[in-house]
């Protein structure tokens, strides 16, 4: 059901969208089977999210070659032939490990810092960012040499204090207390799980109430374990309960979930709940998942909890899609929106938003979401906002717009995680407002790369019209450019090439400062399709000659961000808070530069973690001067911990076009 914006009911954040209140607009029933049939909520509640991790290549046990991706499970989300639809979050790359994906076999979400962790089959700790499935390492497990076939470690839980527990499915089936306290996490041996002096092979955790339960792969059921010395016992009986049982995890309303390494008719994995006594402890498959978690691909006699199970925090976001009153669009327009981290990440399944209405609240994956419109002919978006309410107890109303760019109509968000399961008051609402846009312009750029000269001519052509010439200018100057003649339609796509000569690596491009591939043209790679928003649309290319080697930090060694100020801090847990800063570009140099985009990282993740796109923007600086910055950058750290500066990290590229918004 979508909720209509009124005149009362306008502004984010409202109250009437904070306790589910909606208004049905009538103007819009004979679009409702369109909007049901894209899968828009029904209501103010929503369901959870599940993460799990795939296991892409079947290449064996211990494949240090396999890509793994974190995936998002919405189980409200209508099953299709009894299939879980799930949504690629992204892979779940390693850290400093030179681009090595994490086989993660075991997933725990602490409530008190906020953060996933996961667990590797070898034995490393790590955190799992929910954005995009990056993973940061912490510690390795000392009990045995990484690459030894003797790691096996899978299931993970939390005991409810800063008590993390983790099993190895292997070896001699340690159970291993980690404490997440004030300072560096403190190793426990607790045993080796065993019942009556036999080793069980446990691939789940999960605590009950203060008690410590495992997947017993062994025998297919579950047992309790003791957090004492890990004896084992089949408090609800020994008997097979669900054929190739692996990981486990509760729910938010208390049901134990379970995934089996093969659903009852599919190679796939399938989830299945359990029931708990009386009489006695069955379980219940709910459904087939979209993939495999098995090694082998078959039989499971390798996966060893592979995947890992875990439900994240929650956190809702509703999109809002008002109209300009200055060159309004049409009334009766339904516009398209994409949101990170939700059922709706994908332009195949966009979110639909009727001009007016609001989406209702939509669950997310905190602790940003970043909200694409999909292009309209000839509109534009004039506006952007985002608010909502900070964490419990204080509510306070609060701008969560971390950063927005008119031109390409995209904003990231900053989410706050529900306080309880379904519990949308502390939503994220982003509001959209669009115009009536005239034609934009098109600008073509060269950057010279490693081995190109500058002033060296390349040549281009726009939707294989006449051949034009953009000389190769420095990287610290944004290269040089030209504007096309002629004007273009805003939110449609023109092909731009380049003549790429021999000799020439193919070109990196990007449009309007991002990133982007040589797709939807030909030939590639030398061409792109550049979509046209308003004002001036900057398309870059920057050519090299294979072999040779080019020090993208040099042109900008005398640049250091400096005099960092804190705009506002917002609750998010009981001890998370995010806190976002503006500060200056120091020019050290003799020469003015800019401007300027500074890309943030961070040095430290486990406690400071970079919320959204992380940039600030500034104009030229002038030498040996400053220059404020003209938008804000966002961390997630402990509040009551000043922020050491020292533990940020600055890239730094020449933007001669910032578009619109930040």
């Amino acid at each position: 059901m979508t909720s209509q914006i009124t005149a009362a009911v306008k502004q984010p954040g409202r109250e009437v969208s904070r306790y589910g209140h909606f208004r049905f607009n009538l103007a819009i029933a004979a679009a409702i089977p369109l909007l049901l049939g894209a899968g828009l909520p029904s209501g103010a509640r929503a369901n959870p999210i599940l993460y799990i991790v795939t296991q892409n290549n079947i290449s064996g046990t211990n494949p240090t070659s396999d890509t793994n991706t974190l995936m998002s499970v919405d189980l409200g989300a209508p099953l299709v032939s009894n299939i879980f639809t799930a949504t690629a979050i992204g892979p779940t790359t390693l850290q400093g490990a030179g681009g090595q994906t994490a086989e993660i076999r075991g997933l725990a979400y602490h409530k008190i810092d906020g953060l996933m962790y996961g667990i590797t089959a070898q034995g490393v700790l790590v955190t799992v960012n929910l954005n995009t499935g990056a993973t940061t390492p912490l510690l390795t497990l000392p009990y045995y040499a990484q690459g030894s076939i003797q790691n096996e470690w899978s299931g993970m839980a939390f005991d409810g204090t800063e008590n993390l527990y983790v099993v190895n499915a292997f070896g001699a089936q340690e159970l291993v207390k980690i404490n997440l306290g004030s300072g560096p996490p403190a190793l426990t041996l607790v045993g080796s799980v065993k019942y009556a002096g036999a080793s069980l092979q446990i691939l789940g955790l999960a605590f009950s109430n203060g008690v410590l339960l495992g997947s017993d792969r062994s025998n297919d059921t579950l047992v309790t374990i003791s957090t004492a010395n890990a004896a084992a016992a089949f408090t609800y009986g020994n008997a097979v309960v669900i054929n190739n049982v692996q990981e486990i995890t509760f729910g938010p309303t208390g049901t134990l979930y379970v995934v089996v390494d093969h659903a009852a008719n599919s190679d796939n994995a399938g989830l299945a709940t359990f029931n708990f006594p009386p009489p006695s402890l069955t379980a219940t498959e709910i459904g087939e998942l979209p993939f495999q978690i098995d090694f082998n691909g078959c039989c499971g006699n390798s996966t060893y909890g592979a995947g890992g199970l875990a439900f994240g925090p929650e956190g809702y976001v509703e999109v809002c899609k008002s109209s300009s009153t200055k060159n309004p669009v049409p009334a009766n327009g339904i516009y398209n929106f994409t949101v990170s981290g939700s059922a709706f990440s994908s332009s195949s399944n966009p979110l639909m938003v009727p001009v007016g209405e609001c989406s209702g609240p939509i669950p997310v994956a905190p602790h940003t979401a970043t909200i694409t419109e999909l292009p309209v002919p000839g509109v534009g978006v004039s506006a952007i906002t985002a608010f909502g309410y900070s964490a419990p107890p204080r509510s306070q109303k609060e701008n969560l717009l971390e950063s927005y760019d008119l031109q390409t109509r995209t904003a990231t968000v900053l989410v706050v995680p529900s306080a309880t399961a379904g519990d949308t008051s502390t939503e994220t609402i982003a509001t959209f407002t669009n115009y009536e846009a005239p034609p934009g312009q098109l600008k073509v750029c060269k950057i010279a790369g490693a081995g190109v000269a500058a002033n060296t001519p390349f040549t281009f052509t726009v939707n294989a019209g006449t051949p034009f010439t953009v000389e190769a200018g420095p990287l610290d100057q944004g290269g040089y450019c030209a504007v096309v003649p002629g004007k273009f339609q805003v939110g449609t796509s023109e092909t731009v090439t380049e003549t790429v000569p021999a000799g020439y690596a193919a070109p990196a491009i990007t449009v309007n400062g991002a990133s982007t591939p040589s797709a939807g043209c030909q030939p590639t790679p030398g061409c792109v399709a550049a979509e046209m928003g308003p004002g001036i649309n900057e398309v870059s290319f920057t050519n090299s000659v294979p072999g040779q080697s080019q020090n993208m930090e040099a042109p900008f060694a005398s640049l250091d961000i400096v005099n960092y100020s804190l705009v506002r801090q917002i609750a998010v847990t009981g001890t998370q808070s995010y806190m976002t800063y503006r500060a200056d570009l120091l020019n050290r140099g003799t020469t003015a530069i800019g401007p300027i985009t500074a890309s943030l990282t961070s040095l430290d993740p486990s406690s400071v973690q970079v919320m959204g796109q992380g940039a600030l923007n500034f104009a030229p600086a002038p030498a040996n001067s400053r220059a404020a910055s003209s938008s804000t950058f966002t961390v997630l750290i402990n509040p009551a911990v000043p922020l050491d500066f020292s533990k940020l990290s600055w890239t730094y590229q020449s933007t001669r076009s910032i578009s619109p918004g930040r």
